[in-house]
């Protein structure tokens, strides 16, 4: 892939920034910012 075909498919892709969260609970304690691990166990409710 080109740099040309690279710049226009993160264009199409992902037009804004984006940012994300990790929040919830373990053991009985809020955090943030989970790694994928932590998050992974975790169970919505």
């Amino acid at each position: 892939m080109s740099e040309d075909e690279k710049s226009a498919h993160e264009l199409a892709v992902m037009p804004n920034d984006v940012a994300a969260l990790s929040v919830g609970v373990v053991a009985g304690e809020g955090k943030t910012d989970l790694d994928y691990i932590l998050e992974a166990m975790l169970t919505l409710t």
